[in-house]
């Protein structure tokens, strides 16, 4: 029972990071998109970068008129 807790927080965690990073298209410093090399194992043309944080929008309440 205790391990199948264990594994279950793990699963939980994992999606959580998952859910915080995003696959986005690489870019130079120039803003160019940047080309996948066929010759290596890894994909340069997308990269993983945190999920952008999107904060509430405040608003004034209305006063009453009295």
């Amino acid at each position: 029972m205790k391990e199948a807790k264990i594994m279950r927080r793990e699963a939980i965690n994992k999606a959580k990071e998952t859910a915080e990073t995003v696959m986005v298209r690489a870019r130079t410093a120039a803003g160019h998109y940047i080309a996948d090399n066929p010759d290596t194992p890894e994909n340069e043309a997308w990269e993983e970068k945190p999920k952008a944080v999107v904060k509430k929008k405040t608003t004034k309440k209305a006063k009453k008129k009295s």
